[in-house]
């Protein structure tokens, strides 16, 4: 997505303020908190910078609930911007997907391993660049990425910050940071929820909780996705067990063959 969906954006902003009763705030007043106080306060929040840095890669292990369905789901980041995810349905692996820093790859039972469509690659790109995964907000512009804070919005008390985030290939997504507890609660933009099997794109928010410790990191431990035009929850996940700088493969990115690493014991 390259358009500029800020205007469409704040405008569903404003109704959705309407409906919940929410309050807009005078963020881009000069008392505004600054960006670098922001990244401050999240990179604190998750376990310190040097907690953080020290992760190379991260192994989660998820539970993921989508049409009244259940299945696993073991997910892999790593800070070369890598990505993969294994879907297993009652310890059988059903389907995998992977982005290698360069190219995007599908896996089926039936199919053995082929080429992501573009489309797709481009999803798996985004991915492993969001800051609710490996990367956070301190990491975004080193990426090449651009963040700025667009607008404030009280929300049952409490004070959030909505801040623009620009990645590297025009994509945007905006995220709400909680001034209480430090951490980005919400995350919405404009996409398809599965790309190569429905390519409509549909107002999609995240809603992220339950950070807990997981080692010397703190993480979110439940995220949802919601469809902003009705409401409907598509999908829920729930995190079960975190690894930080597993043993990988060398090609565990690009070769879908090799089996899931998981951090189960």
């Amino acid at each position: 997505m390259t358009r500029t969906i800020l205007p469409v954006l704040m405008g569903l902003l404003a109704l959705t303020a309407c409906a919940r009763d929410h309050e807009h705030s005078n963020a881009l007043g000069p008392a505004s908190p600054t960006l670098e106080s922001i990244v401050a306060q999240n990179t604190e929040a998750l376990g310190g910078k040097a907690a953080l840095d020290a992760v190379d890669n991260m192994v989660k292990h998820s539970r993921i609930v989508e049409d009244g369905e259940s299945v696993t789901a073991v997910f892999a980041t790593d800070r070369e911007g890598r990505m993969r995810v294994d879907i297993l349905a009652a310890r059988q692996r059903v389907f995998a997907e992977s982005f290698d820093g360069q190219n995007g790859h599908q896996w089926r039972p039936d199919e053995g391993q082929t080429p992501a469509s573009v489309q797709g690659t481009v999803a798996l790109r985004h991915t492993s660049q969001l800051p609710n995964h490996i990367f956070r907000l301190k990491d975004l512009e080193t990426n090449g990425h651009r963040l700025r804070r667009v607008d404030g919005e009280t929300i049952d008390g409490r004070m959030y910050s909505i801040l623009q985030l620009t990645l590297s290939d025009g994509f945007e997504t905006f995220l709400w940071f909680d001034h209480d507890s430090g951490y980005v609660t919400r995350v919405r933009n404009e996409r398809a929820l599965h790309v190569d099997v429905d390519s409509n794109e549909r107002f999609i928010e995240t809603r992220i909780s339950d950070f807990r410790s997981a080692g010397s990191l703190v993480h979110p431990h439940r995220v949802e996705e919601v469809d902003m035009a009705t409401g409907e929850v598509l999908v829920e996940i729930e995190l079960e067990r975190l690894a930080t700088n597993a043993l990988l493969p060398a090609d565990y990115f690009s070769d879908l063959k090799l089996a899931p690493i998981s951090p189960l014991p």
